[in-house]
């Protein structure tokens, strides 16, 4: 499975799991084109939704640690759980808020 083929299913269960969370009756249309369309476009009612997806990691080690997992290139220990090759994080959640608002900066 090719990475756009794994982002993309990524961000459609993220729409998912956010809307199902939201309580929103959405229904999927499709997958947005890439180039001037959000990630995801759903139907709510007569009105279309487009949801654009974004992923904030508290540094770009977890996102390197995150994704070789995901595309295969590792195996996930046996164990169910890993330690952050990043270490332990201090004030972790000002560090993932400065790093939304820098997504959304970038966006």
């Amino acid at each position: 499975m090719g990475n756009s083929c794994l982002k993309k299913q990524h961000e459609k269960a993220v729409c998912d799991n956010l809307l199902r969370t939201l309580g929103v009756g959405a229904v999927f249309v499709r997958e947005g084109n890439d180039r001037d369309e959000p990630d995801v476009i759903y139907k709510v009612g007569e009105r279309t939704l487009g949801i654009e997806v974004a992923t904030a990691y508290h540094e770009n080690s977890d996102a390197k640690q995150e994704w070789t997992v995901a595309r295969g290139d590792r195996e996930f220990p046996k164990e169910g759980y890993e330690e952050r090759e990043g270490g332990v994080i201090k004030e972790p959640d000002q560090l993932i808020c400065e790093r939304i608002h820098q997504e959304i900066d970038e966006g």
